[in-house]
């Protein structure tokens, strides 16, 4: 092997001053293109402000009377439970807190109906004072999602044969008004009488709230699930429609937003209009500069110069 003769498949070496331009170049992946970037803040639709559109009132009157049935039965539940049972009030208290969760944010969902308005304004000012601008800033069916799915929850683990669920403490009432020789044992500590007239009144109001408070949680997950879906129906009309109100997103439309503003859509109106975008003072100073006329922009139709034939 001649080794004056220079090898064909060997690399060429590079110039110095290219070698030293290489080292010189930064990593492909360096701190800043590592970074992600993130949005403008457009996150989606607003939330809702405002009292609920009149398309959701049928289902907002049906979740009042499940949140009313279910402070009746929370009330009629302890009551009774108390005078049955006067050894257990820590459990019956303990029975009533899901359902105690249920009612306030039943109310934070209602904070708009007259039954309620007062009721939420002293939880406000009281105990959430800290919150009270973010919550009063939002509309209430903005807790639509968590009242059904905490109402079905709760309602579904009610419906499990298990001991000390709804189901079961229903079961055990109608079973010993219907026998009452069941309840003569030694183990239980009644309150009353067995057999009495007051003890069997008590033991059905006590059954039958506990069957109301149950029913009351299944229907207004039910119409709180329905209002959910027509909500999210109602948003994305009003966002493709241009909706007016409160509910409209970004609130150009019948909101008394001002149309030039940075949220009004092109055209300068809430209605979704075809017009064109009116450029900006920058652009219209540069257009100025460049000695050329300001125009808006956008497609427009029957514009520019043609070349006329045979002239």
């Amino acid at each position: 092997l001649d080794v004056g003769v220079e090898n064909p498949l060997a690399p060429a070496p590079l110039p110095f001053g290219r070698v030293r331009a290489l080292r010189a170049r930064p990593p492909l992946l360096s701190q800043a293109s590592m970074v992600i970037p993130m949005g403008a803040g457009d996150m989606g639709p607003p939330p809702p402000v405002g009292p609920p559109p009149p398309e959701l009132m049928p289902r907002m009157r049906k979740i009042k009377v499940s949140l009313v049935m279910m402070i009746l039965s929370i009330v009629a539940k302890l009551v009774t439970g108390i005078v049955l049972f006067p050894k257990n009030v820590f459990g019956q208290i303990s029975n009533c807190l899901s359902m105690v969760l249920l009612v306030i944010i039943g109310i934070w969902l209602l904070k708009d109906d007259p039954l309620f308005a007062g009721v939420y304004r002293c939880i406000v000012t009281t105990c959430c004072g800290s919150c009270s601008d973010q919550c009063n800033s939002q509309s209430g069916v903005t807790c639509l999602c968590t009242w059904f799915f905490c109402c079905m929850l709760s309602g579904v683990f009610g419906l499990i044969p298990l001991a000390g669920s709804d189901l079961m403490i229903v079961i055990a009432g109608i079973s010993l008004l219907a026998d009452p020789g069941k309840a003569e044992t030694p183990d239980q500590h009644w309150g009353l009488e067995v057999r009495s007239t007051a003890w069997v009144v008590v033991l059905s109001l006590f059954t039958a709230a506990t069957l109301i408070g149950l029913l009351s949680e299944i229907v207004g997950g039910w119409q709180g699930f329905k209002g959910f879906s027509e909500l999210a129906e109602l948003q994305t009309a009003g966002g493709l429609m241009g909706g007016g109100g409160d509910w409209a997103q970004g609130g150009s439309a019948g909101g008394g937003a001002d149309p030039n503003g940075p949220s009004a859509p092109p055209g300068g109106g809430g209605g979704g209009g075809g017009g064109a975008r009116q450029p900006s003072l920058q652009q219209q100073q540069q257009q100025s500069a460049a000695g050329q006329a300001p125009r808006p922009e956008g497609f427009q139709a029957f514009q520019g110069q043609g070349q006329r034939l045979g002239g």
